[in-house]
């Protein structure tokens, strides 16, 4: 379909007139092109770093308008003169010459869209309506979404001022309120939350970190990283567990940043002594409480056959299961083995 163009030529003092008697006669979506500088409050509205260089204003603008081929335009136009001739008696509006061009209908409303496309912000994927995610940015998108799906829904049930965010498949919601009214909603948020994990179709492992009531700037940060804390320390002690609070876990996150900042020495130091059979009895061994009969039966050995690996352990190692600091010691390295395990994990897969 073609359309016939019509640009008008006028005055800035008046083409905001003009403007509303086109748009009285059916004419719409009219283009203005004039050289009035533009204002502060112009500029303050508009998203661009460098403003065009404007030509010095002469008063004159052009108004351009669009009909239809099937239009009668001679009668439009008679209209348009009609009334430019009686409004010139009251306002300057210029040479009213009018120069008629054609033009083909394009489709501007979906033309666009093919010079934008999805990009990253940082982390964060911009994603138009009308494009597929590409297969590489699916799964996080996905853990994503999952994450502020389900935090939404905690976010309606449990009301108050609260901020989401999201990033890379991990959501943070905070929540606001006095202190004693926060106490009285942990047991709400973390049955809400186990309610809204279990609703989620996901492959992955989904946990739910809990900080501790905080007040100040200061407090979100501290609230933030103890919540990250109980989730780690959650990934290594407590695997079967969705819902992790600081306040519950905070030996085990302790135990966790001591290994971080000290069991690679020890492992260093006292498990390359020991031989495989060795390390698997000892961590079984601790698994099940220090007892032996259970040690054994979860390890299909005789019960002498894990007595003979602990004694290796001793003659190894120098360290003693049946003494008890000795017994500490080897608990500990047992705990730091487990969590650098699980440290080397994680950097594999990113």
């Amino acid at each position: 379909m073609k359309w016939n163009k019509f640009r008008l030529k006028t005055t800035t003092e008046a083409e905001d007139i003009v403007s509303s008697m086109l748009a009285d006669l059916g004419i719409e979506g009219v283009e203005i092109e004039d050289k009035i500088p533009l204002t502060e409050s112009d500029k303050e509205q508009m998203f661009v770093d460098i403003l065009p260089e404007i030509e010095p204003d002469d008063g004159v603008a052009y108004l351009s308008f669009y009909l239809e081929e099937e239009a009668d335009t001679e009668a439009v136009l008679a209209n348009v003169k009609k009334e430019l001739e009686e409004m010139s008696a009251y306002v300057n509006v210029g040479e009213c010459t009018i120069e008629e061009s054609e033009t083909e209908d394009v489709d501007w409303v979906n033309n666009w869209k093919k010079y934008f496309h999805q990009f990253y912000v940082d982390d964060i994927l911009i994603k138009p309506s009308w494009e597929e995610v590409k297969p590489e940015d699916r799964e996080k998108l996905t853990d994503a979404a999952n994450a502020i799906i389900a935090l939404s829904d905690i976010n309606k049930k449990i009301g108050g001022k609260q901020i989401i965010t999201c990033d890379s498949g991990v959501c943070v919601i905070l929540i606001m309120n006095d202190k004693s009214a926060m106490r009285d909603l942990i047991p709400q948020i973390k049955e809400t939350a186990l309610e809204q994990v279990e609703k989620i179709n996901s492959d992955r492992k989904i946990r739910v970190g809990i900080g501790t009531i905080e007040s100040g700037i200061k407090g979100i940060k501290h609230t933030y990283i103890n919540a990250q804390d109980a989730v780690k320390a959650g990934e290594i002690f407590k695997k079967d567990r969705v819902i992790l609070e600081y306040m519950g876990m905070e030996i085990y996150s302790s135990i966790n940043q001591m290994v971080v900042n000290f069991g690679d020495r020890l492992t260093r130091t006292v498990l390359k002594q020991l031989g495989e059979t060795e390390k698997r009895v000892l961590a079984k061994y601790y698994k099940c409480k220090e007892d032996i009969a259970e040690t054994a039966r979860q390890l299909g050995m005789s019960e002498d056959d894990v007595k003979t690996s602990l004694n290796m352990v001793r003659i190894n190692t120098g360290l003693d299961v049946n003494d008890t600091e000795d017994n500490f010691k080897l608990h500990f390295i047992m705990i730091a083995k487990k969590v650098l395990e699980n440290d080397e994990r994680i950097k594999k897969n990113r």
